[in-house]
């Protein structure tokens, strides 16, 4: 356990097999922690307590439903929720599922072919969007946020698509994006070799670039 600058508690969790990945992480709304990893999935109470082995599988993202059910997406390419339903296959061959988010009334999910829209209830795709149909400019989909607007970040190889009920707008072409968060301040964007905070001032949005000070590392910058 270490303590940080600010106040904060870092704690590792070691209940987990040393070479175990851990490739997704979802609080849920009853509090619960659950971990994605490439051999299964699992649910946690506490850093106190073992966590419990849900089903065996090499999953890729997570996200809960407003019916409080916890879909994961796996290797082969399928939405499985938790619980024994059947899942919904995407459909494509080596697709690569890399993330998950509910918004809207409806799954969605980025992998390397495109962003998807699901329908939890009808057990079906809605929509598959790709650079021909939609605003994206490339189809590696590598993060998805939902902020407290009500918005939903999606990070690109090729840009952020802010999409906000249906409007679709995109930015940043040039930069791949790999997360987004809100705080106080706004919502932080994070690329590759760059940071923006995106607020409000005086009525009108603005963008300021917090670029990480080069020399700290080296490499890229990950969510």
């Amino acid at each position: 356990m270490a303590q940080a600058p600010t106040g904060a508690v870092v704690e590792h969790y070691e209940k987990l097999g040393p070479d175990e990945a851990v490739r997704a992480i979802l609080i849920d709304k009853q509090n619960y922690k659950w971990l994605g990893t490439d051999r299964g999935l699992y649910r946690m109470i506490s850093l106190e307590h073992d966590a419990e082995h849900v089903v065996s599988d090499s999953i890729c993202a997570l996200a809960e439903d407003k019916h409080e059910i916890v879909w994961y997406g796996n290797r082969m390419g399928s939405l499985v929720p938790e619980g024994g339903n059947p899942p919904i296959e995407l459909g494509l061959r080596n697709i690569r599922i890399q993330c998950m988010a509910y918004y809207k009334g409806d799954l969605w999910v980025g992998t390397d072919r495109g962003l998807y829209r699901v329908s939890d209830d009808q057990s079906k795709i809605l929509n598959h969007y790709t650079a021909k149909n939609s605003k994206l400019s490339k189809e590696g989909i590598n993060s998805l946020y939902v902020d407290p607007d009500g918005r939903l970040w999606v990070g690109t190889d090729g840009g952020i698509v802010r999409i906000d009920n249906k409007e679709w707008d995109i930015y940043e072409k040039k930069s791949k994006f790999n997360g987004a968060i809100a705080t106080r301040e706004g919502v932080w964007l994070l690329a590759e070799d760059r940071m923006w905070l995106v607020y409000q001032e005086d009525g009108r949005e603005r963008w300021q670039d917090a670029a990480v000070r080069r020399g700290l590392s080296s490499g890229p910058v990950r969510a």
